[in-house]
């Protein structure tokens, strides 16, 4: 899934087995801003780092916070580094994400391996070969996004651009799985891209919750994950579905001032169902709405 750039990350960014651990018994330390929205926000991304030092201890405190396993708080710690860097510090920043989204499953490994995909775009458009390439990794395996093959190629030509250097044995692996038409459209897209007219995301922004739509429930029978959704439409990854809004006191109000007419219903799209979490796509939003089962 094309899941969200530019706006800074917050969390709100085994292998992938186990519940995540509780904070170690050591002093609480005070909770990191913007410990629970999810995604950067345009402006902290678009800073100029204070100073390299800066950087540097943001990402120190995260790891000192992660050893005491304190998780979400070395994530925010992580998400403010990356809001300051460029280049090789917003690549440490993503793969310290990266590493923290393995510790995690459901809402969590999403929201991180989200903010990791950011960082990297971050480091890309800022001229850092690696971060490209990352990038190109995650489109072409579905890392935090749907697997896209012409856009992991069209990364794979820009950091070939970026770092001659680069070995780049999936460019030709790739290339032979796309046709002429996509393959011209990528390497077009590439030279755009380094032109100077990057994308203004990586993928749509998530946003957590919407106050016109719950999850009731969530079911795996058969292998294949449905979820039902304001207890009146039961969907599937691809399906779409109009709903009537959750009904509250405002808005029962609201409908008995409106015509009955009034289309009032939610148009939306099941882009991804998890343990614990869906991702919904509504009709005439950039963004992607995350409810989570725990929301119930």
């Amino acid at each position: 899934m094309r899941l969200a750039f530019l706006l800074l990350i917050a969390v709100g960014l085994a292998g992938c087995g186990g519940v995540e651990k509780k904070e170690a018994s050591k002093p609480p330390a005070p909770k990191a801003e913007g410990a629970n929205t999810s995604a950067p926000k345009a402006a902290a991304m678009n800073q100029v780092p204070d100073t390299a030092a800066e950087v540097a201890s943001l990402l120190q405190r995260g790891q000192e916070f992660r050893a005491a396993g304190q998780y979400d708080n070395a994530f925010a710690q992580y998400c403010l580094a990356a809001g300051k860097s460029r280049g090789g510090d917003a690549f440490q920043a993503a793969t310290l994400c990266l590493d923290l989204a393995k510790l995690a499953q459901g809402k969590a490994r999403l929201l991180r391996e989200d903010a990791a995909l950011r960082c990297y775009f971050r480091g890309a458009i800022t001229g850092h070969a690696p971060s490209a390439l990352k990038l190109a990794h995650a489109f072409q395996d579905g890392l935090a996004v749907k697997p896209d093959l012409t856009e992991a190629y069209t990364w794979l030509v820009i950091a070939k651009k970026m770092d001659a250097t680069l070995s780049l044995e999936r460019l030709d692996s790739l290339v032979v799985k796309l046709d002429n038409q996509a393959v011209e459209k990528a390497q077009a897209t590439a030279l755009s891209r380094l032109a100077g007219q990057w994308p203004e995301e990586v993928a749509p922004q998530i946003v957590q919750g919407d106050s016109r739509l719950k999850i009731s429930g969530i079911s795996r029978g058969g292998g294949r994950a449905s979820v039902l959704i304001n207890r009146t439409a039961t969907l599937m990854v691809g399906d779409s579905a109009s709903l009537a809004p959750l009904e509250t006191e405002k808005t029962s109000v609201f409908k008995k001032l409106v015509s009955s007419s009034t289309n009032t219903t939610v148009a939306l799209r099941c882009e991804a169902i998890g343990s614990d979490y869906v991702l919904l796509k509504v009709d005439g939003e950039k963004q992607l709405r995350l409810l989570s089962l725990a929301a119930m």
